[in-house]
């Protein structure tokens, strides 16, 4: 929902990935006291950006509200109030407000410490609207910084939406050359994609050809 807020995912996944989310217990022990504190806020998180891709806005603002009324009790606090505004960014993208998305996000810096290089702690989600949203009101070199920012990512999912953001950002800024790369390399990443996801990898192709570029057959 964050690595593409726009992915082609049916109610029902949604609704039920919901469930689970609601049902989740990773039995944490008692002395990692840090991490038992955080679990409330993640599952507030996740199940925030579902209530707001699902148009329950009252509901995910509630959930907002809720993290950001407890952030300061715990000791992962910094992580808890940006997933709280990551959940009022899902709100404002799903509402359509790109210039409220940026707002919300405007002051989340770029890095955790280097201990949090995990999905759940880089609040990964959250990082990803605000790109998004840089990337549709038209501030390109802000969100290329993003798209280009973060430890190597490993998750196809990921590292597709960054090589493809790139690729369309590079031919905004008229680098035929670098927009050709990064389409290239989203098209190797992504090669066996699943049928729903072909329309990205044929926009990839389509502005390869119209840039003067090669399809190379992986």
């Amino acid at each position: 929902l964050g690595i593409e807020p726009a992915a082609p995912l049916p109610d029902t996944l949604l609704k039920i990935t919901r469930a689970r989310l609601e049902e989740w217990d990773p039995r944490i022990p008692p002395d990692r006291q840090p991490l038992r504190e955080i679990v409330p806020v993640i599952r507030l998180y996740y199940t925030g950006i579902i209530n707001a891709r699902l148009g329950e806005f009252t509901l995910a603002e509630r959930q907002a509200s809720l993290m950001e009324s407890t952030a300061h009790t715990i000791r992962l606090s910094d992580v808890a109030d940006a997933m709280a505004r990551s959940v009022r960014a899902a709100i404002a993208y799903y509402k359509g407000d790109m210039e409220e998305v940026v707002r919300v996000t405007d002051d989340m810096h770029p890095r955790f410490p280097s201990a949090y290089y995990n999905r759940v702690y880089q609040v990964t989600e959250g990082r990803t609207f605000q790109a998004e949203a840089l990337f549709q009101v038209g501030r390109n070199r802000d969100a290329l910084t993003w798209f280009e920012w973060g430890p190597t990512a490993s998750a196809i999912d990921m590292v597709g939406l960054k090589e493809f953001r790139r690729g369309q950002i590079y031919d905004r800024l008229g680098d035929a050359d670098k927009a050709i790369e990064h389409y290239g390399k989203f098209l190797k990443v992504w090669a066996n994609a699943d049928p729903e996801w072909q329309f990205r990898l044929d926009e990839a192709r389509d502005r390869i050809a119209a840039l003067g570029g090669t399809l190379v057959t992986q």
